[in-house]
């Protein structure tokens, strides 16, 4: 009898491998983060923390990393979370990555949309420079964490994030809800607007 069927099977030890590396951060491709990014006006970025921080305690099997707290208060973690994403990139790599600027360009908007919320005012103006702020906010939001997922997605061996790329069902009916949410906002701002409120 042969004592092979005591061996264990070379290839799926390989697999195993490959699936905890594909652990260490989330994997979304960058197509779908700037969709839910834009259409959810930055909310998005809330989950794609969350998950960045659960998959990286998974990983590393620390339970002492809270993802929900560090997620609600991104601000503070952001750097953190692109220090591990650049430490893991150059590992994997040999290549550097200056991620100190999109730190900076994330807590810039937060705290900018922060201040905004506190000093809200009813006039006309001040409500085109919300919306205003409000869309290029957005746009500066997503574009600060772009460059820290096509890492995580190369550090956990999926380029182009093509495992999380198309929109599933959840994705879809948030994208639904978000839009007839602004589209109600933008009635309600048209109609206050040329009422003169």
């Amino acid at each position: 009898m042969s004592n092979e069927i005591y061996n264990a099977p070379q290839a799926e030890l390989a697999n195993e491998n490959d699936q905890a590396n594909a652990k260490e951060f989330f994997i979304v491709s960058t197509r779908k983060l700037w969709i839910m990014g834009l259409v959810t006006m930055g909310i998005y970025l809330i989950f794609w923390n969350y998950y960045h921080w659960r998959n990286y305690r998974q990983s590393i099997n620390d339970q002492s990393i809270w993802p929900v707290p560090r997620a609600i208060f991104s601000l503070f973690f952001i750097g953190s979370l692109m220090k591990l994403i650049s430490e893991a990139f150059e590992n994997k790599t040999g290549e550097a990555w200056a991620y100190t600027k999109y730190v900076v360009i994330y807590i810039f908007v937060s705290l900018i949309s922060w201040f905004t919320s506190l000093i809200g005012d009813d006039s006309q103006v001040f409500i085109i420079i919300d919306v205003l702020f409000l869309i290029f906010g957005t746009i500066l939001f997503i574009y600060s964490v772009v460059p820290a997922q096509e890492r995580a997605n190369k550090v956990c061996g999926d380029h182009d994030g093509l495992i999380n790329n198309k929109l599933t069902a959840a994705n879809i009916i948030w994208i639904i809800l978000f839009v007839l949410f602004w589209l109600a906002a933008i009635v309600g701002f048209y109609v206050g607007f040329t009422e003169g409120y």
